[in-house]
């Protein structure tokens, strides 16, 4: 059945009738003309928008619906997270043709609602319509945080050691992967990294454990790639920063699939990006605090580097410091 079989009533009962927990904070949820929530007292709000466009962001031929909507609540938790902040409500717009199957939509939900499970997020409305161009999907997330746990991104100091939440480097293996017509399904390693790139975690509850140590400047998540996101920490605050090699956390998966396939691990790990783990400047000396935290919570955080007084990215290996030309995701490049 397709949905034009059901038009847009149908879609949204069949929305209504998969079932996701409701929080206590949402006063009028799916089908009105507006979603009403009540913030918890004393509690700032966080707004991010994230764009999915076929062929662009996803493909239909490589990724089940499932997945598009389970991938996209993770990209949209990373900027709530790496603001300090916790994730509390989703609005979704979907922009489809008028064959696409009515399935198709139940799935990409069911996706999405098993992603918001996991953090106790409610999808509270959206918008659908129909389009002759490419499948496009919109997520407005929603936070909120106390004021004095809020982390931007420019607030870096010289001396902060960079630090970041879990190995690197998977979601470029299984990118490579995908996009090459690679067969993963063999080996394990090659599963792992097609399931970071395809279904990937988000960083759940790091983000807030880093911003209540009250020692972080400043953080961004590393959805560009590493180089890509660092570069905006340095331009925003008017630093530099200088990176070791030999401390970045390599994803062993990534590299096992690095050596089969021919290429540079490391490329993936500072260009990749898609990894949905965060990147910290902390204070030096409450950097021990921060890591007794962060295993408190059972969460890993690896310090790579430190901001520096001079301007640029530059990186450390066998006591050589060479300059680094960021590179990443760019939606016009």
């Amino acid at each position: 059945m397709q949905i034009k079989e059901i038009g847009e009533e149908g879609i949204i009962k069949a929305i209504k009738n998969i079932n996701q927990a409701e929080a206590s904070q949402v006063l009028i949820g799916i089908g009105d003309d507006a979603a009403v929530v009540r913030p918890e007292a004393g509690m700032l709000c966080l707004y991010a928008c994230h764009m999915l466009v076929e062929n662009s962001h996803f493909l239909l031929s490589k990724s089940t619906p499932f997945q598009i909507g389970y991938k996209g609540v993770s990209k949209s938790v990373a900027d709530i997270e790496a603001m300090g902040a916790t994730s509390r409500f989703l609005l979704v717009g979907i922009s489809m043709s008028p064959d696409t199957p009515a399935q198709f939509i139940r799935e990409l939900y069911e996706g999405i609602y098993a992603a918001n499970a996991k953090g106790g997020i409610s999808v509270i409305g959206g918008d659908i319509s129909d389009c002759r161009g490419p499948l496009t999907i919109s997520l407005t997330i929603i936070g909120e945080a106390a004021e004095e746990h809020l982390t931007p991104i420019d607030g870096a100091q010289e001396g902060d050691v960079l630090v970041v939440t879990g190995p690197l480097g998977a979601a470029a293996a299984g990118l490579h992967l995908l996009l090459n017509d690679i067969t993963w399904e063999k080996y394990e390693a090659f599963r792992e990294v097609m399931q970071q790139q395809l279904q990937p975690e988000p960083p759940w509850g790091k983000g807030q454990t880093l911003a209540r140590s009250t020692a972080v400047t400043a953080m961004t998540d590393i959805s560009d790639s590493l180089t890509h996101n660092l570069q905006k920490i340095c331009k925003a605050s008017k630093k530099g920063a200088l990176l070791e090699l030999k401390d970045l956390p390599v994803s062993h998966s990534a590299r096992v699939v690095a050596d089969k396939v021919g290429c540079n691990v490391l490329e993936w790990v500072l260009n990749g990006g898609e990894d949905f783990e965060l990147l910290a400047c902390v204070r030096p000396e409450k950097l021990s605090r921060v890591q007794e935290l962060m295993k408190q919570e059972s969460y890993n955080i690896y310090p790579i580097g430190r901001i520096i007084g001079e301007p640029g990215l530059y990186i450390k290996s066998e006591g050589e410091i060479k300059a680094v030309s960021p590179q990443g995701f760019d939606h016009f490049r």
